[in-house]
């Protein structure tokens, strides 16, 4: 190959890279989100508490939950300052409508 069909070859495939791909969709330019939150907490005893959270975002204009987050954690008190947490998460997300 000589310098010039390389140079071709170079430039014919940095103007096909340059074309924005069609199979993706353009990200919207707003989209207004309510991210909720509630947390329970419930003492066991001096030393001990259960605490229940969950999260709830909506999405797409406030339109579909498209991230939910629930879970159950027990805190222990070991020392004034020193606590020790056992915590179990879950989380679902969704992609956005129509994707």
């Amino acid at each position: 190959m000589n310098p010039s069909q390389l140079l071709i070859s170079i430039t014919t495939v940095l103007v096909c890279a340059g074309f924005p791909i069609l199979g993706q969709s353009q990200v919207p330019k707003t989209d207004n989100q309510s991210w909720n939150d509630v947390q329970f907490t419930i003492p066991l005893d001096k030393r001990t508490e259960v605490v229940f959270h969950g999260t709830l975002r909506l999405g797409d204009n406030m339109t579909d939950p498209v991230d939910e987050r629930w879970g159950i954690r027990f805190n222990s008190t070991i020392e004034k300052h020193v606590i020790l947490q056992t915590l179990y998460f879950h989380r679902e997300a969704k992609p956005r409508r129509g994707h």
